[in-house]
């Protein structure tokens, strides 16, 4: 690939993925404002749960496939799975809101959770499209047509709740236009690198897309923990509200100001290219310059995590006060605590993409389910004595021993893997 094609790539990649960051942030602020506190928490609470459930529909499948360089699997077997991880999104949904011991399962967050999860369901099919891009090096493709989804999508969203004041409507509409973008869009785009022999399928490629799932069974595993984790302050917070601890408004004020931590993803996501060239580096047993790479890659991220840490405690107050039109004075410290929280779990997330390369993505499992036990020990307590703020408290906690824990894992596996190699030599 030439230079200006590389360019390219890293650009519109880099502009996909912040459409990619910020259209939930742009949702919850659209929501906040031209809605009461109770739809903002509804909805607040409703994508926390699609975000979740949108591990189902992905399986971590992803940078699996985006990886796969010698082609292991085939695009239809990739489709196919993809069609089976949607439908089981769909399909267990309806028990967790039916069973739930909170009030997930009444009257309008019922609906807002459904047509969220919905419109999630399109992030997850596009998802398989863009893993093609990047398989073959065109994430400029993926970056287009992501810039135009999100942008078309937050302007759905604002003039149909403007128009008919209903949260509810303005997500069908969300859910409708998303469903033919992807279509029209992604499918058609990724016709010119590859059509999807549909006439193939059969009882083999069946079983072909359950061995991709097996084979990315830890990646989802881990996947749905760590979303399991980051998303579970605003669970503890429902109950709360129920219990009347927390005033209402309480998920609105929290979500806002979550929203950097899931922005700070996007440096992780804009690394997407480097993550294929790192692949190349370990296939090609070029050590030296696979580990090179890493210690710049996460340098890069700590000084970022340092500068923006910074900024935030001076300026991010204000600057949500403007955007969101509510007053979040007293939350300068919890701010702070979440950006940091942001970097770390950026840095963690980076580390367990090399860990995929190495395929010793498996011994991660490990890690997540003792975040997950963490989590679950540390927030009730924390927010029951602290409120929000012990909420932001328990989540550094937890985001700093994920990326201390995956670090170590990392160099355990890189040393294993080298002194394998070295000793055949």
């Amino acid at each position: 690939m030439n230079n200006k094609a590389n360019r390219s790539v890293y650009f519109w990649n880099f502009a996909g993925n912040i459409a990619a960051a910020a259209v939930s942030i742009l949702y919850l602020i659209i929501v906040s404002r031209y809605t009461s506190a109770s739809d903002a928490d509804n909805f607040s609470l409703a994508y926390a749960i699609g975000n979740l459930w949108i591990v189902i529909g992905m399986f971590q499948v992803r940078n699996y496939q985006a990886t796969d360089l010698k082609e292991t699997y085939s695009y239809l077997e990739y489709w196919l799975t993809r069609v089976i991880t949607v439908c089981l999104m769909l399909v267990t949904l309806f028990p967790y809101l039916l069973f739930n011991g909170n009030n997930v399962g009444k009257g309008n967050l019922f609906l807002i959770i459904i047509l969220t999860v919905l419109y999630r369901s399109c992030d997850a099919f596009s998802d398989l499209f863009q893993g093609l891009f990047q398989q073959h090096e065109r994430l400029d493709i993926a970056g287009k047509l992501m810039v135009l989804r999100y942008g078309l999508s937050t302007i759905i969203l604002l003039i149909t709740l403007l128009l008919s004041n209903s949260l509810i409507f303005s997500l069908i509409c969300l859910c409708l236009f998303n469903v033919l973008f992807v279509f029209l869009g992604d499918y058609f785009q990724s016709k010119q690198i590859r059509t999807i022999p549909f006439n193939q399928i059969s009882y083999t490629t069946f079983k072909r897309s359950i061995s991709i799932m097996k084979t990315c069974l830890p990646l989802f595993v881990n996947g749905f923990l760590l979303v399991y984790v980051l998303n579970y302050p605003k669970q503890v917070i429902d109950k709360l509200l129920v219990e009347g601890v927390l005033r209402e408004g309480a998920q609105r004020d929290f979500s806002i100001l979550f929203m950097p931590v899931f922005f700070m993803s996007l440096f992780v996501l804009a690394l997407r290219p480097l993550i294929t060239d790192l692949a190349k580096k370990w296939s090609e047993k070029k050590f030296h310059t696979f580990n090179a790479m890493v210690r710049k890659i996460l340098l890069l991220l700590m000084i970022l995590g340092l500068v923006v840490s910074i900024l935030a405690y001076l300026l991010g107050i204000p600057i949500l006060n403007i955007i969101s039109g509510i007053d979040l004075s007293n939350y300068s410290l919890l701010l702070t605590i979440l950006v940091l929280s942001g970097f770390l779990y950026s840095i963690a997330s980076v580390i367990g993409d090399f860990l995929i390369i190495l395929r010793k993505q498996v011994y991660l499992l490990y890690v997540y389910i003792a975040m997950a036990l963490l989590t679950n020990l540390l927030t009730p307590l924390a927010m029951r004595e602290f409120g929000l703020f012990g909420a932001g408290l328990s989540f550094v906690i937890v985001m700093l021993f994920y990326t201390l824990a995956s670090w170590i894992v990392f160099v355990i596996m890189r040393r294993k893997e080298i002194q394998k190699y070295e000793s055949v030599e």
